[in-house]
Formats: C-alpha cells, sequence, structure tokens
C-alpha cells in the first residue's frame, strides 16, 4: 500500500470543526491516507493526524533554513497576512524531515470533507505519475500528491520570481497558478508524469446552486459521500423521485465554513 500524507498548518485560532475533521480524517487511515499538522494550538494528535507544535515564527525559521528565503509572516486578525498557500509546491522541501517514511506527499485545506478516497484514486491510479491533482490539467491548492523525490520536491524552484513571491506579503497563487504552468511543461516535455481526472474535477463544493441556502450531503456508513439534489417535480410527478445522489470524492465548503455533516459517522 502506497503511503500518502497531507501537509497541513493551522496558525491563529482553531477552527471549529477540528475534531470532526480529524475525525473524518481517520476513516481513512486504512487506505494508506496520514495527516501531518503544524499548529501551535493545543489539539491532540488523533490515529493518523499527527499533530507537531509549530509556532508560526518557527515555521518561518524552516522556509529560511530551506530555502534561503525570510517570508517575515505575521498573524493579521488571527490568520496569517499572507496566505500559506503560496508555499504549498514547497512543502516537499520545507517539511523534508517529517515525510521521509512516505511515498507521497499533498497538500489540502481545512473546511473539506472527504468521502472514500481510495475509490476515486485507488494506488494503482496514484503510483503511475509523479504529481496528481483533483483538478484538470491544473495544479489544486486543495488537493494534489506529489511523489516524494528529490526532483519533484525542488521543482517549484524553476518557477521564475519564486523568491520573490515567497517573500511579498501578498497571495500570489503560486500553487494553482505559476505552479500549474511549469507542471505543464515539464509533463509535456515528458520530464515528469503528470495525471488528473479526464472531464471534470472529483469533488464539489458549497457555492453550487443546490448548496444554497443549506449544504446537502450525505455519508454512508462505509464512509462514502454524497451529494444530494432535490427533485424540483417532488412530488407532483408520478415519476419523481424526492432526491437524487451523486458520489463525490470530497466537498469543499469555502462559503459556509462550518462542518457540512450534521451527522458525523
Amino acid at each position: 500500500m502506497i503511503k500518502k500524507v497531507f501537509l497541513q498548518t493551522q496558525f491563529g485560532k482553531p477552527h471549529s470543526w477540528t475534531q470532526e475533521y480529524f475525525d473524518n480524517c481517520n476513516k481513512l487511515e486504512k487506505y494508506g491516507w496520514y495527516w501531518k499538522i503544524f499548529t501551535p494550538n493545543d489539539i491532540k494528535s488523533q490515529g493518523n493526524v499527527e499533530v507537531i507544535k509549530m509556532t508560526l515564527e518557527e515555521f518561518d525559521a524552516l522556509i529560511l533554513d530551506k530555502c534561503a528565503v525570510n517570508p517575515e509572516n505575521y498573524l493579521e486578525n488571527e490568520l496569517p497576512h499572507k496566505l500559506v498557500s503560496d508555499y504549498y509546491p514547497a512543502y516537499g522541501l520545507i517539511f523534508e524531515d517529517y515525510i521521509k517514511d512516505f511515498d507521497y506527499w499533498g497538500h489540502t485545506n481545512w473546511d473539506i470533507v472527504y468521502g472514500r478516497l481510495d475509490k476515486f484514486i485507488p494506488d494503482s491510479e496514484i503510483s503511475k505519475y509523479d504529481i496528481w491533482t483533483d483538478d484538470v490539467n491544473t495544479i489544486n491548492g486543495i488537493f494534489t500528491l506529489y511523489k516524494n523525490e528529490t526532483y519533484i520536491n525542488l521543482l517549484f524552484m524553476s518557477i521564475p520570481e519564486w523568491k520573490e513571491m515567497f517573500v511579498r506579503h501578498q497571495l500570489f497563487g503560486v500553487d494553482e497558478y505559476h505552479m500549474t504552468e511549469l507542471v505543464k511543461k515539464e509533463a509535456k516535455e515528458k520530464t515528469i508524469k503528470y495525471g488528473f481526472p479526464p472531464y471534470y474535477f472529483l469533488h464539489s463544493h458549497d457555492r453550487l446552486e443546490q448548496h444554497v441556502p443549506d449544504v446537502k450531503l450525505e455519508m454512508k456508513e462505509d464512509g462514502s459521500l454524497f451529494e444530494l439534489f432535490q427533485d424540483i417535480n417532488h412530488p407532483n410527478w408520478q415519476h419523481a423521485r424526492p432526491i437524487a445522489g451523486k458520489e463525490i470524492a470530497f466537498f469543499h465548503f469555502l462559503r459556509t465554513k462550518k462542518w457540512p455533516l450534521l451527522d458525523n459517522k
């Protein structure tokens, strides 16, 4: 089984759904999925989720040590002034001392509910590629996996002006824009193998009409996650079904920012 680890930070105020998130992640341990959380907050490791004490200042010091740039980040309104997603493509280098026992590392977000990832991206699919992303031919900040090897971990250094983007206090979208451009180039030149879904991304999110005003999700006993749709003809049409469902890999609740499952089985 391939060991896959998501690397995340939590600086500033803890998320109100941290415990629910950990419980959700625990369902995926038997499929080889792990999480490492870097935070100064008083939260405990749980199963396949390891919490590592680290302040924002220590995170900056690690970037300086590994990347030779000093970002000088700081908190503003309980959040890092510069969003840490700009450092995502460099996590393989920044956190290299923490991922030695893993085959793949990745970046993801806190505002996510995971379903049966093993169904949508089994090890047999992941192992074909150096980089795999849930989005279509685009590096996805909320779900991308990288093979844990030196060339891939240092690939971000081929992004023009990456050092300047690491230290300037604004969001550049290094992960989804600049890394995407670089990865497409490398894949075209056959320097790396890059994988992604053929037509549409495998997740859903709460900006869609059917999730306004309330998110409509259901998680089954086996951890399968379903997005629900209401039949507008029900109950007047004799052939209508009250609800139709589609299984998804994960759900991004970026708009509502509250745990979307009432029953976290």
